[in-house]
């Protein structure tokens, strides 16, 4: 048998694959500005960062206003988060789930987890749980 070229054996290089991923990792900004908008859903997890797996801080009620200061970035575009006031600091919510406009009055009812009354879905909930149940909450 005649040999007719050359095998080259290529080495997998980690540590230049992890450099590459590193420069083409996504950046996150802050297209920042100052408004109200409200809660839209029964109930909205307010978080620690940009991502579901960030740890939840508190929750928002439907109704409720928020103040927005900013829309989240990634590489330029939106991702789809709000920067909000939240507790005398910074928080994060799903922009999905807030509008500019102030929705209908809550039709929906819930139950309360601590002694099973029913209350009008949002600040009616939010007092209630507040005022009757404080060593629960936090």
């Amino acid at each position: 048998m005649e040999a007719t070229g050359t095998v080259k054996v290529l080495k997998f290089d980690t540590k230049t694959a992890i450099q590459k991923e590193a420069a083409q990792a996504s950046e996150f900004g802050l297209n920042a500005y100052d408004a109200v908008y409200y809660v839209t859903t029964s109930e909205l997890n307010v978080r620690a960062g940009c991502s579901t797996d960030d740890a939840i801080l508190g929750t928002l009620y439907y109704g409720e206003e928020v103040q927005i200061k900013g829309a989240v970035t990634r590489n330029g575009e939106s991702y789809g988060w709000y920067k909000i006031s939240f507790g005398g600091g910074e928080a994060y919510v799903a922009a999905g789930f807030l509008s500019e406009t102030q929705p209908a009055p809550a039709t929906e009812k819930v139950q309360c987890e601590f002694c099973d009354e029913w209350f009008e879905a949002g600040n009616d909930y939010r007092n209630h749980v507040m005022a009757a149940h404080p060593d629960k909450i936090g």
